[in-house]
């Protein structure tokens, strides 16, 4: 992306996962004029990517640049290092609770396999880089009923932490009929825990990779099918790179087209983007793109991989991008700036360096169908 300001660089080239030198240089040089703090936290901490900038920043040594010539505030500098301190704890607690729920559901004869942040920190990314904001599970959908059944029994409950009372509010039950009619995932899994600094767990389990009614579908079993251990000992299942890299791009494509995340402006994060360049960035020699497009097509889902690679290509310009770019290219690329909502469509014509790094409040006339039954604090 061009004619982007300092600070929009700044972020695009910490919020990543790599070692590329001339990227720290570059990364350097912006620090040498005074940087604006104000947007650069508050966008990172959107984009899901403070942690990780602020430990690239520690770890290539621009924290002291930063406080001197790039202008970094002592303020925001004592908030970074508190939120980092806090995130670093909140992901050591919940990888805990991960082994503990994977080993529990074992015992009963479940397997349930960790995506996205679980599976990927230990392996791209450290307890402290990653930033967590819930534990995503996978399935198989004759499962289901058994793990509500055990997890409530592990002491979760289906609802939503409530930030004002510091408990757990039960969702209501036309909520839950139509989160589990319309929805992937199982309703939000919540426990309280006794951290100061992690308030409670929560976990998502889903059994596919799309909504019921959406045009694309991947099975859970199917990835379950092909899991494999997260390390020797543990009892945490990750899917196969091949199934790592579907759900990662997957991921992208569902919140991307979303009407319900535009509503919220959370459409575009680069916590999501960073996660499918890092990770090609450590696995691109151990995959094959043609027998990867082999089960994409397969599964017929050609056009939401594409839009993961297109999308991170957009933001990044990394050259490990460009031959699964060229082998997932669908031709036809207009739906590229579609957004969906069940059998609508509408499309955008703003560029997409301006949506990602919108800082827009919430639309003040939802067009989601979603948002228009529920209000956000109810699911």
């Amino acid at each position: 992306m061009d004619n982007l300001s300092p600070e929009c660089q700044f972020v695009l080239h910490l919020a990543r996962v790599d070692v590329d030198d001339e990227n720290h240089v570059e990364a350097r040089q912006l620090l040498a004029k005074p940087l604006d703090w104000n947007w650069i936290v508050v966008t990172a901490t959107r984009h899901k990517v403070l942690q990780l900038l602020w430990d690239n920043m520690k770890r290539l040594d621009l924290v002291a640049p930063a406080l001197g010539t790039g202008g970094l505030p002592e303020l925001w500098t004592v908030y970074i290092a508190q939120m980092f301190a806090a995130g670093r704890e909140r992901n050591r607690l919940w990888m805990v609770n991960v082994e503990e729920i994977a080993a529990q559901l074992q015992k009963v004869g479940i397997q349930l396999v960790a995506i996205k942040g679980a599976a990927l920190i230990g392996d791209i990314y450290t307890v402290e880089n990653r930033f967590l904001n819930d534990i995503d599970f996978i399935a198989r959908r004759a499962d289901l009923g058994a793990i509500r059944d055990r997890m409530f029994d592990l002491g979760y409950e289906y609802g939503s932490y409530n930030y004002a009372t510091g408990v757990i509010d039960p969702i209501a039950e036309r909520v839950e009929r139509a989160w589990l009619f319309h929805n992937h995932v199982m309703p939000n899994l919540y426990r309280l825990s006794d951290s100061p600094v992690v308030p409670y767990y929560k976990i998502q389990v889903g059994y596919g990779f799309f909504d019921p009614f959406e045009d694309f579908q991947v099975d859970g079993s199917v990835v379950v099918d092909d899991a494999v251990v997260k390390s020797p000992g543990s009892a945490i299942l990750i899917p196969s790179l091949v199934d790592t890299l579907i759900n990662l791009c997957c991921h992208i494509y569902r919140e991307g087209v979303s009407m319900v995340y535009q509503d919220y402006n959370v459409n575009w994060q680069l916590g999501k983007l960073c996660d499918l360049l890092s990770f090609l960035r450590k696995h691109d020699a151990e995959l094959d793109p043609v027998q990867f497009m082999d089960k994409v097509d397969s599964l017929g889902i050609r056009r939401p991989v594409f839009y993961g690679f297109y999308y991170t290509s957009e933001a990044y310009r990394h050259p490990v991008l460009e031959r699964w770019l060229a082998a997932s290219d669908p031709g036809d690329r207009t739906y590229l700036n579609e957004l969906r909502d069940g059998d609508r469509r509408a499309y955008t014509d703003e560029p997409f360096v301006e949506r990602l790094f919108s800082l827009r409040a919430v639309s003040p006339a939802f067009q989601g169908g979603w948002n228009k039954q529920f209000r956000r604090d109810q699911w």
